[in-house]
């Protein structure tokens, strides 16, 4: 805010002085600027944490906010702006050289790579630079080279609905099409091409071919906004007729669906068993004493607390059945135990989600809690590491569920058992409560 203040935007492009050191305001006085904003805010999380350790807590709502704007105004005018700058105008400068060397080869990296990057998180780091490229010369090459990359998941979760079987998963196809159409690739991506793997990769070469298209017919982006169908019309230069660039991005785009679509088809892929009631067979009645039987593997509850039907998860991922069937947990106590014999295969540094293979070969993942990876770790302390051999009952992680819930985080816990296809079926035991410890699922081989 102080950035842009009025006092200040009206000394654009001059030079002044606070305690002997100079503070030059940039032509744009920040006005356009990201990467200054982006830095400073970082430096002040330091700042801000620094300070809430030294002021006690009874001044802290008054005390800490000062105290952090003496300290950031000027640091971000004397230093974190300027280099801000520097910076952001290097980023664009290597990005057009990039693109201008050969928005052939631009557009197909960024058509092919865009999820990847998205799965990563990566991807936001390429957003200042569109901001960058529309503040300082009002136009975009870069977001109609995503298009492709965004409506390619969308044709391939298509064929996806039309190749599978699996009932949950058809539906979760279908509505993960329009969301890609209208930019909102994650349950498509997490719920339907990536587990399924081939769908995925056909997604990304499909998005590098169309990725390719428009960036040799070097297709300009005139306003910021979600990349997704709607954005079309963004590609039309303000005050006049001249469609090219529209026509271009939407043949690159229907190359990329098309593609996708099709070479799903083409590479095939493993399809999860069918889940209506025509085609399941008939569930055998699973009592706790069943556990001595060989044909059977029983889970026991990593966790104490409420059972929660997994089609009562609010994650389309987890309730659709696509990660696989299982349970939900709502805990009571902030403890996660293995429910089995065997060896720690996933574990997020947050320890927010634990994965593990049994030594019967069932491969289970406990997600504690909803988007509490947005916590990055707080709260959470692991006792394992990977590849780790553990016994049923072993303390996995603890976690604090005041410091989820205090975030506005759900504390509920999916367990599924993400290779169910390689099963007859994965059972619960009609349990409202839980004790940790206690017969849980049933793997049916």
């Amino acid at each position: 805010m102080a950035l842009v203040h009025p006092n200040i935007t009206a000394l654009a492009g001059q030079t002044l002085s606070f305690l002997g050191l100079p503070v030059i305001i940039g032509a744009s006085a920040y006005t356009s600027s990201v990467i200054p904003i982006i830095l400073a805010v970082f430096l002040q999380s330091y700042v801000e944490r620094f300070f809430k350790k030294v002021i006690p807590s009874f001044l802290q709502i008054i005390c800490v906010p000062l105290a952090v704007f003496l300290i950031m105004a000027p640091l971000t005018f004397i230093v974190v702006g300027p280099l801000g700058t520097i910076l952001g105008n290097l980023l664009g400068s290597a990005y057009d050289s990039i693109y201008h060397f050969s928005p052939l080869i631009a557009g197909a990296v960024m058509g092919g790579l865009w999820q990847v990057f998205v799965m990563f998180g990566m991807h936001w780091g390429f957003v200042p630079i569109m901001m960058l490229n529309l503040s300082q010369t009002g136009v975009d090459t870069m977001v109609p080279m995503l298009l492709p990359a965004v409506l390619s998941q969308g044709g391939a979760a298509l064929a996806v609905f039309f190749m599978t079987k699996n009932v949950k998963l058809k539906g979760l196809a279908l509505s993960s099409t329009i969301t890609s159409i209208f930019g909102i690739t994650e349950p498509t991506v997490y719920g339907v091409t990536l587990p399924l793997k081939k769908p995925f990769i056909a997604a990304c070469i499909s998005g590098a071919l169309g990725g390719a298209f428009i960036g040799f017919s070097q297709v300009e982006n005139y306003t910021f906004g979600l990349v997704s169908l709607l954005s079309l019309p963004s590609f039309i230069p303000q005050d006049t007729k001249d469609l090219s660039g529209l026509i271009a991005a939407s043949i690159g785009t229907a190359i990329a669906f098309g593609a996708a679509f099709v070479l799903t088809f083409f590479l095939r892929f493993e399809d999860q068993p069918a889940t209506d009631a025509s085609a399941a067979p008939a569930k055998e009645p699973v009592t706790p004493t069943d556990s001595s039987s060989k044909e059977r593997v029983i889970l026991s509850s990593p966790l104490e607390g409420k059972v929660v039907p997994l089609a009562e998860v609010k994650d389309q991922v987890f309730s659709s059945g696509a990660l696989g069937k299982g349970i939900a947990i709502e805990p009571t106590v902030g403890a996660l135990y293995a429910p089995a014999d065997g060896t720690i295969t996933t574990l997020f540094p947050t320890g927010h989600a634990v994965g593990l293979t049994t030594t019967d070969g069932a491969e289970v993942l406990m997600h504690i809690g909803m988007d509490t990876v947005e916590l990055d770790g707080k709260g959470f302390e692991v006792f394992v590491k990977q590849d780790d051999q553990v016994k049923r009952g072993d303390l996995l992680v603890k976690f604090d569920l005041d410091t989820i819930k205090a975030a506005g985080l759900s504390t509920i816990t999916p367990i599924v058992v993400t290779n169910t296809p390689q099963y007859l079926d994965v059972m619960d035991m009609n349990q409202t409560d839980v004790l940790q410890g206690e017969d849980f699922l049933a793997i049916v081989k």
